[in-house]
């Protein structure tokens, strides 16, 4: 967003909620990393909220915090003098479903159950693998498509049916598979995958089909000029979610955060949508230097937000655009949302502070 850019205002849009995964830093380097941050904006929209509606979750768990609040399979909302429960949850949630992202690319099928498969690299550690980020395996379009017909092929030999979404986004379709249970590739980033990998009757399948493309991938051309190159291979993949059917789920817009927040929301809005409905905004721009724990850049893409998205959102809670909003934070292991209503944003006297935020941090 340019600075001083107009706000192209929905004047219907009273309430807005944006959702912060990975906001919430490790406990470790917390105070240090609030001491750095220059962050006004966001410290103004702080001191305008309530003390947050928090959730804790299991360290085990399938998915992030985040992932499974984007389903809309839990709630923060409370009813009035209740106590948010700080139990750890590991809630028995639908499959967090592979249909709606095959939507995004044009792609819905009318059968068969579906998993989303990712080409990924695994670091080979002294006595154990290790999942790396695939943010940062850069991987052409051609690149991909050559390594995806030789996948393809392997899984039409197994039975399954394996479907090109984009360069790092491919679908399978594996019906006999439906009771397997997956972990999704950013809750095992960074880990031994041991403990992460499918689980269920047919995992010791999905462990064949996975070792198979493994090994065609190993001398495969792709693979041997990437690493000529000095660059990461993509030797394995990671299947995650999968799905029957379409489920509904809360229409949220992903903020580009060199983009006009609200611009983007009508841009990307559903014609049908509630003109009243809450507009909810997700910023995904934490989760990469969160999970990689490269503080410095989380640093520099926290305050980045501040002199766009944070500042847009100021100056029209301000103006009086934006009567209520939520922000949203979350880390590994936790969810929690502050909310502004009118009785809230107009105490005035309170200092910006973001020291709510930074006391959420756990070790």
């Amino acid at each position: 967003m340019k600075s001083g850019a107009s706000l192209p205002y929905n004047a219907d849009m009273s309430h807005v909620e944006l959702l912060l995964p990975f906001s919430i830093p490790p406990a470790a380097l917390a105070q240090d990393l609030m001491r750095q941050l220059k962050a006004p904006h966001l410290a103004q929209l702080m001191k305008r909220t309530r003390a947050p509606l928090t959730q804790n979750f299991e360290a085990f768990s399938q998915h992030l915090p985040h992932e499974i609040y984007l389903t809309g399979q839990i709630s923060l909302q409370t009813q009035k003098n209740s106590t948010p429960s700080t139990r750890p949850l590991k809630p028995q949630l639908e499959r967090i479903g592979t249909h709606n992202q095959m939507q995004k690319y044009g792609l819905l099928p009318t059968s068969g159950f579906w998993f989303t498969l990712y080409p990924v690299h695994f670091h080979v550690a002294n006595d154990h693998l290790v999942l790396i980020d695939q943010r940062r395996t850069d991987i052409s379009p051609n690149e991909s498509l050559s390594l995806f017909e030789t996948a393809a092929a392997l899984c039409q030999e197994a039975g399954k049916t394996l479907v090109f979404g984009d360069a790092k986004t491919w679908f399978l379709r594996a019906d006999d598979w439906e009771s397997m249970e997956t972990v999704s590739k950013d809750m095992a980033c960074g880990r031994n995958i041991d403990i992460w990998m499918a689980k269920g009757a047919p995992a010791s399948a999905w462990r064949r089909l996975q070792n198979e493309i493994q090994m065609a991938w190993f001398a495969h051309k792709v693979n041997q000029e990437r690493e000529e190159a000095g660059q990461i291979t993509v030797n394995s993949v990671w299947l995650e979610a999968g799905s029957g059917e379409l489920k509904p789920c809360p229409d949220w817009t992903l903020v580009e955060t060199d983009k006009t927040l609200f611009a983007q929301q009508q841009a990307g809005a559903n014609a049908k949508q509630d003109a009243k409905a809450p507009r909810q905004f997700f910023c995904d721009a934490l989760i990469e230097p969160s999970i990689n724990s490269d503080w410095g850049q989380w640093l520099e893409r926290l305050q980045s937000l501040d002199q766009t998205v944070f500042k847009e959102l100021h100056s029209a809670v301000q103006e009086g655009l934006v009567t209520s909003f939520q922000l949203t934070a979350s880390d590994a292991t936790q969810i929690a949302s502050f909310v502004a209503d009118p009785l809230h944003r107009w105490k005035f006297w309170r200092k910006p502070d973001l020291s709510p935020l930074f006391s959420l941090a756990t070790p």
